[in-house]
């Protein structure tokens, strides 16, 4: 899939995406992997009849967390962004679009309603996810103060060294952990709802 072609007018004009290199192909892949794996498990449960998750198991919740709902994803590389747009997808969210960069993540923000938001730590052509997601938060204080958004860093500590972190996102997941970044998704679905 060509990302650009897939982004069209998200992706800012003066943004190369050749000029970032795939710095972490195997960490793409290994995402790619584990979102393959989570959903295999999902499935054979769901098929098997269950609709609670095994003790210790998220997924189940998480996919119910995200049938139905408008996911974005910010991340800067490409072969990460398109698998988690495939994970999305099949996962059941009604719509899943991508954003490299704060600009196009703005952009999408003031176009769409996004119920979840899963932010890169940071991102190579321009800001951070936390930058991103505080000004998504002003965006959305009146029209959707109820959009989750989650951090999911490979450098989730670097992530805390802005102190507006922990009150801007609403929970954090270290990459690859798909598994880890779905929970949060559930929990913090759940912790709306209430």
């Amino acid at each position: 899939m060509n990302i650009r072609k897939r982004l069209g007018p998200f992706i800012p004009a003066k943004i190369n995406m050749a000029a970032k290199p795939a710095q972490k192909p195997a960490l793409a892949e290994t995402i790619r992997q584990e979102a393959a794996e989570t959903e295999s498990r999902i499935e054979a449960l769901v098929k098997h009849g269950r609709r609670r998750a095994p003790e210790g198991f998220t997924s189940i919740s998480a996919k119910a967390a995200v049938f139905g709902k408008n996911v974005l994803v910010v991340e800067d590389d490409a072969r990460q962004l398109e698998g988690m747009i495939e994970l999305f997808t099949r996962l059941g969210a009604a719509k899943v679009q991508g954003a490299v960069c704060t600009e196009s993540a703005l952009l999408h923000a003031k176009e769409n309603r996004f119920d979840m938001v899963i932010f890169d730590g940071y991102l190579a052509f321009g800001g951070t996810g936390t930058d991103a997601a505080r000004q998504m938060r002003q965006i959305y204080s009146e029209s959707n103060p109820g959009a989750i958004m989650v951090s999911y860093s490979g450098a989730v500590r670097q992530v805390f060294k802005d102190k507006d972190a922990a009150a801007i996102f609403d929970d954090f997941a270290e990459k690859p952990d798909i598994e880890a970044l779905l929970s949060r998704l559930a929990e913090a679905s759940e912790k709306k709802i209430k």
